[in-house]
This record gives structure tokens, C-alpha cells and sequence, in this order.
């Protein structure tokens, strides 16, 4: 079976799903039960809680500087060593 490729699996196969998989079928189950404007209600309501959070003058430069930055990452966090 090929990685990745629900249509061929069978209920005898088993394997371990990665995050990445299991992340996607549920978002697949999700739009299933609840159909698109689930999601769309859901970005609106994202949306307006950044609104409110910060001003109109934060969101705009963050629009000139193609989106809200990320968190800085702490020094030596991940590293392997």
C-alpha cells in the first residue's frame, strides 16, 4: 500500500498514522459532519478576535509585511546537542 493513499487500504490493514495524517483525516471528518460554513464560521470568529486584540494600525503593517510574524524562537530550543 502506498503511503498517503486512503483509497486502497482495507479495514485489515492496519499501520501507525503520522501527526500530519491524522490531522488530516480529522479536518476530512470535520468538513464531513459539519460541511464548509463550519470552518468558514470558525475564521471569521478567528478573525475578529485579532481585530479586537490589535489595532487597526498593527494589522495593517503587518499586512505591508506579508502577514503576522511569527514568535521568536528561544536560543537553544531544538537543538540537538
Amino acid at each position: 500500500m502506498e503511503r498517503g493513499n486512503a483509497k486502497h487500504a482495507t479495514s485489515c490493514q492496519t499501520r501507525e498514522l503520522t501527526v500530519r495524517e491524522a490531522g488530516r483525516l480529522g479536518g476530512l471528518s470535520t468538513l464531513t459532519r459539519y460541511g464548509v460554513d463550519h470552518y468558514r464560521k470558525a475564521g471569521r470568529k478567528g478573525q475578529a478576535k485579532l481585530n479586537a486584540q490589535f489595532g487597526k494600525a498593527q494589522r495593517a503593517l503587518w499586512g505591508s509585511l506579508g502577514g503576522r510574524p511569527k514568535k521568536p524562537r528561544l536560543a537553544g530550543m531544538g537543538e540537538k546537542g
